[in-house]
């Protein structure tokens, strides 16, 4: 190797290199109004971990969950039949938010599709 070349050139350019490459999967930013949970590959998903928001530094390997912690709402149109036998159509419009204690549990559980699995039924069956 030539005297005169840096001898922490090489790993400062694999460093770098190493950023460029796994920057998106390294950094994670959660906005105002989220939380996370993060998937470690060998210790599984942290429950009882929940992040907050700000930028966050994981290992490329891991996975950073995100759910928003703000009031969401929906609406709903459903057709029901009444005592008497004529179908009633009923527009419903709901809120609805996670807790961000129970992120965590709600991944595990249930997963991103919460809304789907648990919320919309829940509004049919009280209908």
């Amino acid at each position: 190797m030539n005297p005169s070349f840096p001898k922490w050139l090489v790993p400062a350019v694999a460093a770098f290199l190493f950023l460029l490459v796994f920057s998106s999967k390294i950094f994670v930013k959660i906005n105002s109004g989220e939380a996370g949970v993060l998937y470690d590959i060998i210790s599984g998903l942290k429950e009882d971990r929940v992040y907050d928001q700000g930028l966050k530094v994981i290992a490329p390997w891991n996975k950073m969950f995100v759910y928003s912690t703000r009031i969401q709402e929906d609406r709903s149109v459903m057709e029901v039949l009444s005592a008497n036998g004529l179908t009633i159509r009923t527009e419903l419009s709901y809120r609805y938010r996670v807790v961000e204690d129970k992120i965590g549990y709600l991944h595990n559980n249930i997963g991103e599709g919460y809304h789907e699995r648990i919320v919309i039924p829940e509004i049919r069956s009280a209908t």
